[in-house]
């Protein structure tokens, strides 16, 4: 029983282990092409657009240093697209883009600088909330529960978790179920 057990462990750890790697690569590959296109833009909303794109491929590669890079040009294009007066489509274009940007600059802080992700990671809640993105609200989530997770602090992490699963329950999110489920059983060990 104890050899199934392990055999089981291990099959689902591989398959998570090169999930993960696949994700990696295919990210990186990602980089290139939006670093082209980046290149090539000559207006500042594909600017803005690219490098929030970017950051979330430096992100989904594990690169921090880089998502941090990216996602604050992105930040900083966002502050001039805010003084501008949009049209409401637009409007919610650039808003996207813009928690989307703070999210992976607060994803990527996580990991060394807890206390002022948290602060940026509430701010692109806040965003998502006010556009009422679903997908963005659970990403949020999730994303605020790893960083709770980083400053040891499982019940808050736990929360974030929960409240992430629901959401993704609700858009059908297939991949972040499961992810979710799955830092859930790590994160209730540490209680």
């Amino acid at each position: 029983m104890k050899t199934i057990l392990i055999s089981i462990f291990c099959v689902l750890f591989s398959s998570n282990f090169f999930g993960q790697d696949q994700r990696e690569k295919k990210a990186i590959a990602s980089t290139k092409i939006l670093k082209e296109q980046l290149k090539r833009s000559v207006s500042d909303s594909a600017r803005f657009r690219l490098t929030t794109e970017l950051s979330t491929e430096y992100n989904n590669a594990s690169k921090f240093d880089s998502c941090k890079k990216y996602a604050q040009i992105a930040i900083n294009f966002s502050k001039k697209f805010n003084s501008k007066k949009q049209n409401s489509s637009n409007q919610k274009k650039f808003k996207k883009f813009q928690a989307k940007a703070l999210q992976n600059f607060g994803v990527s802080l996580s990991y060394d600088n807890v206390a002022p992700a948290l602060v940026i990671l509430n701010e692109s809640l806040q965003i998502w909330k006010e556009i009422g993105d679903k997908n963005g609200i659970a990403m949020t989530y999730y994303s605020l529960a790893i960083a709770y997770g980083n400053k040891s602090n499982s019940v808050e992490a736990l929360n974030y978790f929960n409240k992430s699963l629901e959401l993704f329950k609700e858009t059908k999110n297939e991949f972040y179920i499961a992810n979710t489920l799955y830092n859930i059983s790590l994160e209730k060990r540490y209680l």
